[in-house]
């Protein structure tokens, strides 16, 4: 299994927001597709898978606050 890692965005921002999930369980992931949009300080932006495979299941609700 393989978790996804949200990327260090700035010194100092701890908690960012994950506004919506583009992908579900059981959609087929390829290297680049866009997987979730997240939200801090007002700016908006997508993460990117890093690897293929299948997601298995989502962890986080939409509109929760993530470390």
């Amino acid at each position: 299994m393989t978790s996804i890692i949200i990327p260090e965005i700035e010194e100092g921002i701890e908690k960012i927001l994950l506004v919506q999930w583009y992908k579900q369980p059981g959609d087929y992931i390829t290297v680049g597709e866009s997987l979730a949009k997240f939200s801090c300080e007002g700016i908006e932006f997508d993460l990117f898978s890093e690897k293929e495979g299948t997601l298995k299941e989502l962890n986080v609700a939409e509109d929760t606050m993530v470390i």
